[in-house]
């Protein structure tokens, strides 16, 4: 309507109102529909990161591995009672993440941390350290299905621009989504630090403290 104002009266017809005050309400209109614009891509690219986000996480949930005690699950049937966290790479960096979490074991285990360790490079898996009782076997769970893994791995590092032959890691939170993730090793010493234990004293009331969500 205002731009129709502001022709007519440019134009001299009869009745019109002023030039000017058409003038401003054109570029008053302009500004709302170019912040209505801005708004809608905004929100628009926060619903597309974010079902890219939920998308990841329920394909990673699919994938099958071998837990400690012999038993076959998909990652989803971990949630609620472990933080898996997936190790993968060349098979001398993955076997080197393990290795760096050693000193940190005891404590990763109270805190619920499971490692996945994903050879892509069709090396040998790092070996595995006998466990010292019953409550490390919950410590490590081997990938099943390869293929599937190499699939996901592939899509993961490829959105983000990651070399091919790199170690990368994704840690999860104990409900499955995705605390962090990056390129390199693990970050056990931190994990061991600031993760809350699942049980005891500090169990169950301070769940919400299992770190924020990613959003990349």
């Amino acid at each position: 309507m205002a731009t129709i104002q502001l022709v007519t009266g440019a134009l001299g017809a009869p009745s019109a109102p002023p030039v000017q005050g058409s003038a401003v309400n054109v570029a008053i209109d302009g500004a709302v529909l170019l912040a209505c614009v801005f708004f809608w891509k905004r929100d628009e690219a926060a619903r597309q990161k974010q079902m890219l986000r939920i998308s990841r996480e329920e394909t990673l949930g699919e994938l099958r591995v071998e837990l400690g005690s012999g038993r076959t699950s998909k990652v989803s049937k971990l949630r609620g009672f472990a933080r898996v966290v997936v190790a993968a790479g060349p098979s001398s960096l993955v076997a080197e993440a393990a290795a760096q979490a050693e000193p940190h074991k005891a404590a990763l285990l109270a805190r619920g941390v499971v490692l996945i360790p994903v050879v892509i490079d069709g090396g040998p898996r790092p070996p595995l350290t006998p466990p010292a009782n019953d409550a490390e076997k919950r410590w490590r769970a081997d990938p099943l299905f390869l293929a599937d893994w190499q699939a996901w791995l592939d899509s993961q590092m490829g959105a983000a621009n990651v070399p091919k032959g790199s170690a990368v890691y994704v840690s999860l939170r104990m409900d499955g989504r995705v605390r962090a993730s990056g390129v390199g090793m693990p970050p056990w010493e931190l994990l061991a630090a600031s993760l809350p234990p699942i049980e005891g004293a500090f169990g169950g009331w301070l769940d919400g403290m299992d770190g924020s969500v990613a959003t990349d």
